[in-house]
This record gives C-alpha cells, sequence and structure tokens, in this order.
C-alpha cells in the first residue's frame, strides 16, 4: 500500500466530520498516477503546514471546522 500524506487523511475527516459518507461506487475508478520524489518526504516546506491543519481538523467538531472553512480565500 502506498503511503498517504496529512492532506489525504484531513480531507477525510474533514468529509466525515460534515456530515458526509464515504464508500466506494460501481464501476471504474480513475486516479492519476504521479511519482513521489523528494518533494513526497517531510523535507517539503509544506509537509509541516499539512500535519498542522490534520490535527487541526482533527480537534474541530462540525460547527468549529464549517466556521474554520468560511476563513478559507478561496470559499468567499
Amino acid at each position: 500500500m502506498k503511503e498517504s500524506g496529512h492532506e489525504d487523511w484531513e480531507r477525510i475527516a474533514r468529509i466525515e466530520k460534515m456530515g458526509h459518507k464515504i464508500y466506494r461506487i460501481d464501476g471504474v475508478l480513475y486516479h492519476l498516477t504521479h511519482q513521489r520524489t523528494h518533494n513526497s518526504s517531510d523535507s517539503n516546506p509544506m509537509y509541516k503546514h499539512n500535519g498542522n491543519e490534520y490535527r487541526k481538523v482533527m480537534s474541530m467538531n462540525k460547527e468549529q471546522l464549517v466556521e474554520h472553512i468560511k476563513t478559507w480565500n478561496w470559499v468567499k
């Protein structure tokens, strides 16, 4: 099994906290293959940021998460 990054786990936690279910669908599922390079490790400048965001989301309840999402500049 390939490793997942914090952003992958954060997305799952966020979806579930917002009350949505994650499940597999029938049919073909596509994933764009990409290489894991030196940027795919904890040496990536975003690694710490993504870990902090994951821990922040995990500590929130749904109401706090809704308010947090409203602070994202691209949500407006």
